[in-house]
C-alpha cells in the first residue's frame, strides 16, 4: 500500500512540474514543430533508410505542415577494430562506432538551432564462415543506425520540448 502512495505521490509532483515522457505521446505544440522538420537528403544507402526512419518517427500521421526547420545529417563511416586476436591472428570479433554529427536549422533564418553528435558501439562475433560474418556485420551496422537515429530523435524532442516551455513561459510571464 505504501509503494502505491508513494508511486502516485511521485507522479502527482512530475505532473505539476511540466515533466512529459520522452518516449510516450507528446504534446501538441511538440507534435506540429516534429512536423515542420525538412529533413535533408543524407549520403548513402544507410542514410536514405535513416532519413526514411527520422521522416516516419517525427512525423508519424505524414501530417502536411508547413516546414520551418530543416535537420541536416552527416553519417561518419563507420569505425572498426578487432577484438579477441587469438594465437592464430584469427579476431573473434570486430567492435565497431558509428557517428552521425547534426544540425537543425531555422529555415527562415539559416540560423542554426541545434548543433550536434552521436555516437553508437556495437559488436559481433566473427565466425569462420564469411558468408554469416558479412550478415552479422551488415546486421550490426544496420542497428548502429537504429540507435543514432533513437539518439537524434530523442534530443531534437527535447529541444522542441524546451523551445515550446520556453515560448509558453515568455508568453504568460508571472507577476
Amino acid at each position: 500500500m505504501k509503494k502505491i502512495f508513494f508511486a502516485c505521490w511521485i507522479l502527482l509532483g512530475l505532473s505539476g512540474c511540466g515533466w512529459t515522457p520522452l518516449y510516450g505521446t507528446q504534446p501538441a505544440e511538440t507534435r506540429a514543430e516534429m512536423a515542420a522538420i525538412d529533413i535533408l537528403p543524407i549520403a548513402n544507402a544507410a542514410g536514405f533508410a535513416m532519413r526514411a526512419d527520422l521522416q516516419a518517427r517525427l512525423n508519424p500521421t505524414g501530417a502536411a505542415a508547413a516546414k520551418k526547420y530543416a535537420l541536416a545529417v552527416e553519417i561518419l563511416p563507420v569505425q572498426s577494430f578487432y577484438q579477441n586476436i587469438q594465437t592464430d591472428y584469427f579476431a573473434s570479433g570486430e567492435h565497431l562506432t558509428a557517428t552521425a554529427r547534426y544540425e537543425l536549422r531555422d529555415r527562415e533564418t539559416g540560423r542554426t538551432l541545434l548543433a550536434s553528435s552521436s555516437k553508437a558501439v556495437g559488436s559481433y562475433s566473427i565466425i569462420r564462415d564469411p558468408y554469416a560474418t558479412i550478415v552479422t556485420r551488415q546486421k550490426t551496422e544496420q542497428d548502429l543506425m537504429k540507435m543514432l537515429t533513437s539518439d537524434i530523435i530523442q534530443n531534437v524532442i527535447s529541444f522542441l520540448n524546451e523551445s515550446a516551455h520556453e515560448n509558453q513561459a515568455a508568453a504568460n510571464p508571472r507577476p
